[in-house]
């Protein structure tokens, strides 16, 4: 058995989706840890409060942040504050 199978339960590992919400616009995330987050296609943003939605398999986190240098498509990753976390949010 490999150590996906043992993780999942099932085989399979769940689809996992990070979204980052700001501006009215939505980008998609490759990576988020502890004070940075790199974005697949990051256009300029302002700095300001954004919203990253966290999806594994049907269960969604939401994760409200704090971009103080905003997004710069310059920088691979992005530094970030977090504000606060809403687990199991409706997906």
């Amino acid at each position: 058995m490999i150590a996906s199978e043992l993780l999942s339960g099932n085989g399979h590992s769940p689809d996992i989706r990070m979204d980052l919400l700001m501006g009215g616009q939505r980008f998609q995330l490759a990576q988020m840890c502890d004070g940075d987050i790199t974005v697949r296609e990051p256009r300029q943003m302002p700095p300001g409060i954004a919203t990253v939605r966290l999806t594994v398999g049907t269960e969604v986190t939401i994760y409200e942040i704090n971009l103080p240098h905003g997004i710069d498509p310059a920088r691979r990753k992005q530094s970030y504050r977090l504000l606060r976390t809403i687990e199991g949010a409706a997906a």
